[in-house]
């Protein structure tokens, strides 16, 4: 439920991009992308924040285990990393404390 009125605020948000000062648009498309990691294990979240967070121009890499992730962290360097609370493979707090080390 949270992701969707995260997503429901952003799509709000997206409305008044027409407000925005002139060059502001062109502006953000020449910023680099943002790369956030999703460690989601539901397929259905997985997809809908996956679609969502790359039409707004961010690079997303999703993975369904914890371990995966942390593996990749080193080498990516993620912007943002965004962990379900409930993953099957690792708690989200051991997940946090290994992406710390």
């Amino acid at each position: 439920m949270q992701y969707y009125q995260a997503f429901e605020n952003l799509n709000a948000a997206s409305q008044y991009s027409d407000l925005a000062p002139p060059g502001a648009q062109n502006l953000r498309n020449q910023m680099t992308k943002s790369k956030i990691f999703l460690i989601e294990d539901d397929p259905d979240i997985t997809t809908l924040v996956t679609d969502t967070l790359k039409k707004e121009g961010y690079e997303i890499s999703a993975f369904d285990k914890g371990v995966e992730a942390v593996s990749q962290v080193e080498s990516v360097s993620p912007d943002l990393i965004n962990i379900d609370q409930n993953l099957t493979d690792m708690e989200d707090l051991e997940i946090s404390k290994d992406l710390k080390k």
